[in-house]
């Protein structure tokens, strides 16, 4: 809570160098007293912040600074009840901080002991009490590390005593998690795979992937000749995501994956899971002259590598024979880095799928065909046929490639049109787009890249989204957003302060959201007068397709003048009719994107005309129809783009004009008032001669 900001004094360095590490302090209240200070850490230590107004220091903060990402966890075994087990936490590079470690057997936290056996590396030991799925969850901070919780099975001696070494590494079912060293960012492919086998060949299972809002998402399912599987989805939130299994029982959290923004750099290049014989290269953006790299295999042999420096980069070459688990140990201007790299064998695809409404591939070997004469027929599992394709690959092998569909949606009637009873006063676009009614209300309200882009685009400054909560009045879910915006006009450059409401005022998973938004703005003359309330109805017109209307109104809660009131709307219906435009262009770029994504993939074209023929005659009227609104937004492209790059010229015409028009009404005025004047003034000596001239006339 600060008087005057400029006599506030703001010093972040690292408690280590001293090194001063940059900052920002912006306001977080309208009466511009309170502000927040932002910095970004380039190294894991304490941060020191010394606060000073007018040259008096008022506080020194602080502040620990960890990368949990250098965190590594040996590899944990399956054990044995009444044994031992031991496993090791690497926490070199991590910062400072509190290192936990909690283990759970389903009913209780078991004991732990944890011991350092040299400096930051502590080994954890515990044992089993109960046979059955143990969670290790290892946290720093209070911060899970990715691939927390851990989980192994524990079997009874009786069972144990039965089988060998080798049998019980072969139950262990971990997931190892792929992708980039350093972590996988929003809107890359994350993947995960069992490295050994969950089920027999040619069987799915019952698994899911959860957001870090707990919310499940679309994943893609694959299994290979050997029976693994590997789990792909992509992230569009940072956070941590989960693969778990047992929806008809107590959830299983398979594997967690700590999603990082876009915003965060790399320094290391290189995959996580490579393949054996296969050649692995590694890319290390460093300055450093004496960098030292080891590559070490789970049995401690050094393993060769080759290494080319090219102005700042170095690159790392390297090849593995042998299956099994590796570790990258990286030590660059005295600080150590350690990453697992899994090598496994690479095997050919059998089994593919993508879930409902993306494509289902399943390869079966040739050896298991006997004949040549083959017809193949899938059906749902209410015995109705869906639309396949197969053929013969290079190897002879029979490919089987459909697109499942709900069974519900099978026979679900679709809103021809918006249950709505009323709109707002002015339609600013309606169309019909190639989304589930889901994907286009998270693309349209969801924290996201495509979102994020839109925003940046209408040039909106600090936009900041609040979390969704339950009004209790309504039973509704809303949220607030704030965010501002720069206008010019002939009166000089304003800052517009926008606080928008978002309700939702009706929702129906896979099948309707109806959501309002009302705008209140400050900053400017008459912008208490108003406010702007916008509605979108998104409705799922059949399993492909969902349509969007969007209609906005200016509303008054002040009294305004005709002038003043022509002014507004006309300068508020631009600006929604240019982001509403903006809106649907980029939707559209987006279904194209997603459209051109899919027809890389050999059979869906010959799918998805299957099932267009099937589709009845007055659905596809209604889709002509929408798709003609939607082409003519995309024939006025240009003109779009132009109204928005000239608003603001368009703008101060309309100002000039305007301050023009009212000069010339009011000199209008008064020269009408002097013209009156000036013949009441000649009338009145004509009509004395008058009289005058009549009196003469009579006297003679």
């Amino acid at each position: 809570d600060v008087f005057d900001p400029n006599l506030v004094s703001i010093l972040v360095t690292e408690s280590y160098s001293d090194h001063v590490v940059p900052h920002t302090m912006k306001s977080i209240s309208n009466d511009k007293k309170h502000y927040e200070i932002s910095f970004i850490p380039n190294i894991a230590c304490q941060h020191i912040v010394l606060i000073s107004y007018n040259g008096k220091l008022l506080s020194t903060n602080h502040v620990n600074v960890c990368n949990i990402n250098k965190i590594h966890v040996s590899s944990i075994n399956n054990g044995i009840v009444g044994k031992p087990l031991i496993f090791s936490v690497d926490t070199h590079g991590v910062g400072d901080g509190h290192l936990e470690v909690t283990i759970s057997d389903g009913q209780r936290i078991l004991p732990a002991e944890l011991k350092s056996n040299e400096t930051k590396i502590f080994n954890i030991s515990f044992i089993p009490e109960i046979s059955g799925l143990h969670s290790i969850i290892v946290s720093f901070n209070g911060i899970h590390i990715e691939g927390s919780p851990f989980m192994i099975n524990i079997d009874d001696p009786s069972i144990s005593d039965d089988k060998s070494l080798d049998e019980d590494d072969d139950n262990d079912f971990e997931f190892l998690i792929g992708g980039q060293l350093e972590g996988t960012k929003v809107d890359e492919i994350a993947w995960v795979i069992c490295e050994t086998s969950l089920t027999d060949k040619y069987e799915d299972f019952s698994l899911y992937v959860t957001d870090p809002d707990k919310i499940i998402i679309k994943h893609t399912r694959i299994q290979d000749f050997d029976g693994r599987w590997r789990i792909e989805f992509e992230p569009t939130k940072t956070g941590i995501y989960q693969i778990q299994t047992g929806s008809d029982k107590p959830q299983i959290t398979l594997a967690s994956m700590d999603v990082l923004s876009l915003e965060c750099e790399r320094y290391i290049y290189g995959e996580r899971i490579v393949y054996s014989n296969a050649h692995n290269f590694i890319s290390i953006i460093s300055d450093n002259d004496d960098i030292k790299v080891q590559l070490i295999s789970s049995n401690n042999n050094e393993i060769p590598i080759e290494m080319e420096k090219h102005l700042l980069e170095w690159k790392i070459y390297y090849s593995l024979t042998a299956t099994g688990h590796y570790q990258l140990s990286i030590i660059d201007n005295d600080e150590k880095q350690l990453f697992d790299i899994y090598c496994i064998a690479e095997k050919l695809d059998i089994f593919r799928n993508g879930g409902i409404e993306d494509i289902t591939r399943l390869i079966i070997d040739r050896n298991k065909i006997i004949g040549d004469d083959i017809n193949v027929i899938v059906k749902d599992a209410l015995a109705h046929t869906i639309p396949a394709a197969f053929y013969r690959n290079l190897s002879r092998d029979l490919v089987i490639e459909y697109i499942p569909v709900r069974i519900d949606e099978q026979q679900k009637s679709y809103a021809s049109t918006c249950p709505c009873e009323t709109h707002l006063a002015r339609t600013f676009a309606e169309g019909i787009f190639s989304y589930d009614v889901d994907t286009l209300f998270e693309l349209i309200f969801g924290d996201n890249s495509f979102s994020r882009t839109y925003h940046d685009s209408q040039k909106l400054l600090e936009y900041t989204i609040g979390e969704w909560y339950i009004n209790n009045e309504t039973g509704k879910r809303e949220r607030q957003v704030t965010y501002k915006t720069i206008t010019q006009s002939i009166l000089g450059t304003n800052t517009i302060f926008c606080n928008e409401k978002q309700i939702v005022e009706e929702e129906k998973s896979h099948s309707i959201y109806i959501v309002r938004t009302d705008v209140y703005n400050e900053g400017m003359r008459y912008t208490d007068a108003f406010f702007v309330s916008t509605q979108f109805c998104m409705i799922q017109c059949d399993i492909e397709h969902s349509s969007l209307r969007v209609s906005a109104e200016i509303k008054y809660v002040k009294n305004v003048n005709a002038i003043a009131k022509t002014f507004i709307e006309k300068n508020a219906n631009t600006s929604i009719e240019g982001g509403v435009n903006n809106l649907i262009r980029r939707l559209i770029k987006q279904q194209d994107k997603i459209n051109n994504r899919d027809s890389n993939r050999k059979q869906i074209s010959i799918l998805k005309q299957r099932e267009r023929k099937t589709r009845d005659y007055s659905t596809s009227q209604d889709e002509k129809k929408n798709d003609a609104i939607l082409n003519s937004i995309i024939s006025s492209e240009d003109e779009v783009v132009l109204n928005e790059q000239t608003t603001t010229g368009k703008n101060l015409a309309y100002s000039i004009a305007f301050c023009c028009g009212i000069f010339l009404l009011i000199l209008h005025t008064y020269l009408c008032y002097k013209l009156h004047s000036i013949d009441q003034a000649l009338y009145a000596p004509n009509l004395t001669c008058l009289n005058r001239c009549k009196e003469g006339l009579l006297f003679y």
